[in-house]
């Protein structure tokens, strides 16, 4: 099934984004290898029962441009 792509909305300070399925605040996670620079920027959903996860290359899909 198809992922709808639901912007992720910015929390009221702007430093942080709401997850989208549960309203909890998303924490920024960096994925790629310890030994490389290049490491990009996700975000994972600070509630565990939840479990929403954007994935790098999806950011641009998700996230309103700054």
């Amino acid at each position: 099934s198809e992922i709808t792509k639901t912007k992720v909305q910015k929390s009221d300070d702007k430093t942080r984004y709401i997850c989208p399925e549960c309203d909890a605040l998303l924490y920024k996670a960096e994925y790629g290898s310890a030994r490389s620079d290049s490491s990009e920027e996700g975000l994972i959903c600070e509630e565990d029962k939840c479990g929403f996860e954007v994935f790098p290359d999806q950011m641009q899909d998700f996230c309103e441009p700054n």
